[in-house]
């Protein structure tokens, strides 16, 4: 489940804009309660009824907030994507408090519909320093041994009437290709950009519908 997104910043939405959810979160969780209290708990009965079902619940990390009465569970797995640590917490805080985390960070955010802001660049990315499966969002690390499952490039399917999913797949293959060896072997195993580039375009793209 996201488990975020219901304060955003964009439309200028915040906690404050629902007194109601302060109210109920001092009923149920004492004076101390915040209101973002009553979303983790609802995410914990999320996670309860999930795992009778045998699944593990996965949530964005821009929805959990520092301070009140109310923690998320442990074994919830995190996928962290943006930095937020000024009122959220960061990944290192994360993984001390037991969770597990996926590395979905905003270099690696593919949008359609936002490229200005959301479109990763393989080369950008292979001749940097965000080469590395423990660079979270903001240039954070994690010091917690076993707590990162891995690394994604997040392919946004947002507004379809943009691209089709064969000029995504075209657009997005060497990300495909680099994150692949990224998340195998923690680099990828050519000396320059250039050699990366030569072995990517020898690979096949998949057959793929044209919408």
């Amino acid at each position: 489940m996201g488990a975020d997104e219901f304060e955003n910043e964009l439309d200028h939405r915040t906690y404050a804009d629902y007194p109601q959810l302060a109210q109920i979160a001092r009923e149920r969780f004492g004076t101390e309660a915040q209101p973002w209290d009553v979303n983790t708990a609802f995410v914990n009965a999320v996670n309860e009824h999930l795992k009778k079902q045998g699944k593990k619940l996965r949530v964005w990390n821009d929805g959990i907030r520092r301070g009140g009465a109310v923690r998320l569970d442990k074994d919830i797995v995190v996928e962290y994507w943006l930095d937020r640590k000024e009122i959220s917490y960061s990944p290192e805080e994360l993984a001390q408090a037991g969770h597990e985390l996926v590395n979905v960070p905003q270099y690696l955010y593919f949008s359609r519909s936002e490229k200005h802001i959301y479109h990763p660049s393989a080369q950008e990315v292979y001749e940097g320093k965000r080469r590395t499966l423990e660079l979270f969002d903001g240039d954070q690390s994690v010091t917690a041994e076993g707590k990162t499952r891995g690394v994604r490039l997040s392919l946004w399917p947002d507004r379809d009437w943009f691209q089709t999913p064969r000029e995504v797949l075209q657009e997005a293959r060497d990300m495909l290709i680099l994150v692949g060896h990224i998340a195998w072997d923690g680099q990828p195993p050519f000396s320059s950009w250039a050699e990366f580039k030569e072995y990517a375009d020898s690979l096949e793209l998949p057959d793929i519908p044209e919408r």
